[in-house]
């Protein structure tokens, strides 16, 4: 018999979820591991977020209403300070769990070098109804700084954390992020602690029309080159191919989200200027794609 059983605190932000509420405070309830508590953080919603909350009636369900109406990041560390547990998760309001998450990473944490498990996650569209697995490669385990800075593969949705771990080395969301928060907060932790990843995709993630980081994408290319910059410095030393490679990707990304506000003219320009490599002819391709697919329209108008 597993005599390991610590309470795992899952932290839920709030801010009128209404829509998806049910289905991840459902995947909670159903998961195989028992001793768990959700910490509610309601960001002053002004829908039936808590009234959805409150009909389960359930004593493991702990409701925190905010004073003010705060960002993401620190609406997170208000949470944080209201959770019991010895190990912390993470559940979107739109995203949710399979049955078998918590009790598949609680396993990993008998290893007190590790401070950090996550999965891998199902990207469900719901504007085409298609479904994939988010990272098709072998996910980073151990010392993952370099490879999560070259390549971010960590969703919040799939983290359980280890609370004294960060606590002791005072590590918490910087709250002057919207949307790079998860980003930062992981970074620096590598740099400290291992990671142990689960390949299998444990956790499912809701794409849709009203994602916050899908709605902002200038938000989130604008904060991604303010943390390059201003953690240029710190990492360059010991982490240079990756931090060259984040920037090249931040280029990358700022081009295409101009192909998708339909600046083809300048995203054609920047593509010119471009370094070879196999992101350019990936945006080539798709401003190519567009563009046909625009002819096509007006030959049939």
């Amino acid at each position: 018999m597993n005599s390991y059983n610590p309470l795992v605190s899952i932290i839920i932000n709030c801010y009128n979820g209404e829509k998806y509420l049910k289905e991840a405070l459902n995947s909670v309830t159903e998961q195989s591991y028992e001793n768990w508590e959700i910490i509610f953080w309601d960001n002053q919603s002004t829908d039936s977020s808590a009234k959805i909350f409150n009909e389960y009636n359930n004593s493991k369900f702990k409701y925190f209403y905010a004073n003010t109406h705060a960002t993401l990041y620190a609406a997170r560390n208000e949470a944080l300070k209201k959770c019991n547990g010895e190990l912390i998760a993470f559940l979107d309001v739109d995203d949710w769990w399979n049955f078998d998450k918590i009790e598949k990473q609680v396993k990993i944490f008998k290893d007190q070098s590790i401070s950090l498990v996550y999965t891998n996650s199902t990207i469900h569209n719901q504007l085409n109804k298609n479904k994939k697995i988010f990272i098709r490669k072998k996910l980073p385990s151990g010392n993952v700084t370099s490879r999560i800075l070259s390549n971010y593969t960590i969703g919040i949705s799939t983290v359980i954390l280890r609370k004294s771990f960060f606590q002791e080395n005072k590590l918490f969301f910087n709250p002057k992020y919207n949307i790079m928060g998860d980003f930062d907060l992981f970074v620096r932790s590598s740099l400290l602690t291992k990671f142990y990843a689960i390949d299998e995709p444990l956790s499912n993630y809701r794409l849709h029309e009203s994602n916050y980081t899908n709605m902002n994408t200038n938000i989130w290319t604008d904060e991604f080159e303010l943390w390059l910059n201003e953690n240029k410095e710190k990492f360059e030393k010991k982490f240079r191919k990756p931090i060259k490679k984040s920037f090249v990707y931040l280029k990358y990304l700022k081009i295409k989200f101009k192909i998708l506000d339909k600046k083809y003219k300048d995203s054609f320009i920047d593509i010119i200027k471009f370094p070879i490599c196999v992101e350019k002819f990936k945006l080539l391709f798709i401003l190519i794609l567009i563009i046909l697919k625009i002819k096509t329209r007006d030959d049939f108008k």
